[in-house]
């Protein structure tokens, strides 16, 4: 390569504010190959100084030199901070531009004044209903006692009070009912059962207080001493009571759907309530041989059943899901709205189907299967004559030291 071609090439590294004084001819092309390197207003101000060739070679050399590392830190450092602040200058900028459309919408929404939300009315106006009370599981003859594991103490004193608790109960959620809405003419007391433990097993008859002929007759007083009340406090309402029997009130080593009503000690107890309210018009006493009770209300079909026949084993869901088997089972005989069971202890309302309570509350049987420490809780709902099943509550049966 010719020292022409070389410093053509060096030409063409030249800033172009230094190509065009060689073309001016203010500067030399040897002068100007010295200045490859050097910045421009470097270069600029060595060619326009005017210096002699040697000052010229010796300033042109000094201008390639690199700077010091703490000059270079310098100039990074001030690079950064110079990309930061032209970073945040853009966010700021891109902020006042959302800010200024949030501005604008608001000025868009509030240019013509918001008309005030006018609330819903509803009709004035009472509608038929007919009250729902659910008594079930009362043991009343067993005995509990208090300990570091059971929370629940249990004997016929307490059992006698805890069932008039859920009568007063009835009687205070059904004016409740009745002074809101609803006009209830029928009251529908459902006797769901195990009314009494029984002699089924061994260790019911270590905690028994009683012997089960004896407790039937006490749980007889009880309930005809609880319709009364009713009678006396609902003095304009008629009172249906569906009767079942449940698995603790039998006389029999195994349940037997055909016979079982006769032995029962339960199915006795609720003939003996018939033939006592048999010329009291306002009360009828449902109690039929068979293990399903139904009623009609409204045109709505109700089932009442202890709860024995359905099968749980446990599980994810609990009791629910054998229930709801149970039912599409049932349903095939007859279809109903509306299933109430007990013999869980456990109060559940799924809607149509709804499982009751129990009277004696925590047991050491109840612990020992791994059962829910529920408290004594029974049940109670409205059903509306026009849109169903509605106002599902508990009735709390225990005194609030007894918890």
């Amino acid at each position: 390569m010719t020292s022409h071609e070389r410093n053509k090439r060096r030409m063409a590294r030249l800033p172009a504010s230094v190509r065009a004084l060689v073309r001016e001819g203010k500067l030399s092309a040897d002068r100007a190959v010295r200045l490859v390197g050097v910045p421009e207003r470097e270069a600029l101000r060595i060619a326009s100084a005017g210096l002699t060739r040697a000052q010229f070679r010796a300033a042109a050399l000094e201008a390639r030199k690199a700077p010091p590392l703490a000059e270079l830190g310098a100039a990074e450092r001030a690079r950064r901070d110079d990309t930061a602040a032209r970073r945040d200058l853009r966010r700021a900028l891109h902020r006042i531009d959302e800010l200024d459309a949030t501005l604008r919408a608001y000025e868009r929404f509030t240019a013509e004044p918001i008309s005030p939300i006018e609330p819903v009315r509803f009709r004035a106006g009472r509608r038929a209903g007919a009250a729902v009370a659910l008594l079930s599981d009362v043991h009343a003859e067993e005995r509990v006692e208090r300990t570091e594991a059971i929370p629940n103490a249990y004997d016929l004193a307490i059992a006698e009070r805890r069932v008039a608790r859920f009568f007063a109960g009835v009687v205070w959620l059904t004016r409740s009912a009745a002074a809101q809405t609803f006009d209830i003419e029928t009251l529908i007391v459902w006797f769901g059962g195990d009314l009494i433990g029984g002699d089924i097993h061994e260790e019911l008859l270590e905690r028994a207080e009683v012997p089960p002929g004896a407790a039937a007759l006490m749980v007889r007083d009880w309930l005809v001493a609880g319709l009364r009340v009713l009678l006396t406090e609902l003095p304009d309402v008629r009172i249906v009571v569906p009767c079942s029997v449940g698995n603790h009130g039998r006389t029999t080593q195994k349940m037997r759907p055909a016979t079982g009503y006769g032995h029962s000690w339960e199915w006795l107890v609720y003939q003996m309530l018939g033939h006592e309210f048999r010329a009291e018009p306002r009360v009828r006493i449902h109690a039929t041989r068979d293990e399903m009770q139904y009623l009609e209300v409204f045109g709505a079909r109700l089932a009442f059943h202890h709860g024995h026949r359905i099968r749980y084993q446990g599980g994810i869901g609990g009791v629910t899901i054998p229930a709801i088997k149970a039912m599409h089972r049932w349903e095939q005989w007859r279809p109903c709205d509306y299933y109430h069971f007990g013999h869980y202890h456990q109060r559940i309302d799924l809607g149509q189907i709804a499982f009751n309570g129990s009277v004696i509350g925590p047991s050491p049987y109840s612990f020992a299967i791994g059962g829910a420490p529920e408290p004594p809780t029974q049940s109670f709902y409205v059903l509306d004559a026009l849109r169903g099943k509605t106002l599902s509550c508990p009735i709390w049966v225990a005194e609030r030291d007894e918890q």
